[in-house]
């Protein structure tokens, strides 16, 4: 587990934002240019917990990428119903990633 991290995120429906966690806890979700956070942080856990959620309830379609290092995941696209559905997707990008002190 990263107990302690600091990552720019985008949260669907939202804008970017610094997500700090600490003791694998959402701190706070700081948006990055003046936007309004209308969703929530993660943390990396919560972000494998999301992609299984999805995997789960049998999403049209499901795209990771991971980190080449680290292995966490770095930009999720989920198509929930396929294209005859408007409006059922969802992204969420995770980059930049830092253990804090």
């Amino acid at each position: 587990m990263i107990s302690c991290a600091r990552f720019v995120s985008w949260l669907p429906g939202a804008t970017f934002a610094i997500v700090t966690v600490r003791d694998g806890e959402v701190q706070s979700v700081v948006p990055v240019d003046g936007g309004v956070t209308r969703g929530r942080g993660y943390t990396v856990e919560g972000l494998f917990s999301l992609i299984e959620q999805y995997i789960g309830q049998n999403a049209h379609s499901i795209g990771v990428r991971y980190h080449e290092s680290w292995g966490h995941p770095i930009a999720i696209s989920v198509d929930l119903h396929g294209p005859s559905t408007a409006d059922d997707e969802l992204g969420i990008s995770a980059r930049d990633l830092s253990p804090l002190p």
